[in-house]
């Protein structure tokens, strides 16, 4: 059984980049945190091996996102959500892992009154080359 708890806050000057207009960017975005300036994150995490070849997980987490964007007077977004997971390790070199995540986002893209769920799936096939 093993657990992980994580806190991160980041300041109103965090990740606030009209000082460095030409770096930090990629694709039109600040490559920073995912909680952006101002941001709060909680994270709960909670994983058993059930047996040698399988593992289990469960996990809570609580964001305030704040924009990067210089001087933005728009609300921040607000998520809360939870998911679980599986690996599950088979023919010695090989793992599979699969993930479901749900969270109910207020002010999405920092648009007052833009609420909804969001769901991710995520799937990784892993081989061991040792």
């Amino acid at each position: 059984l093993e657990s992980r708890f994580e806190y991160a806050r980041t300041s109103s000057l965090s990740f606030n980049h009209n000082e460095f207009t030409d770096g930090y960017w990629t694709r039109g975005h600040v490559i920073s945190d995912f909680i952006g300036t101002d941001g709060r994150d909680l994270l709960a995490r909670v994983t058993a091996r059930v047996t040698p070849k399988l593992m289990l997980g469960f996990q809570v987490e609580r964001a305030i996102v704040g924009s990067t964007d210089y001087q933005f007077a728009g609300p921040q977004e607000e998520r809360i959500g939870g998911g679980v997971d599986i690996s599950f390790r088979f023919w010695e070199r090989y793992s599979l892992f699969a993930q479901y995540l749900v969270s109910n986002v207020k002010n999405r893209n920092f648009e007052a009154g833009n609420n909804g769920l969001d769901h991710l799936v995520r799937l990784e096939l892993t081989r061991l080359f040792r």
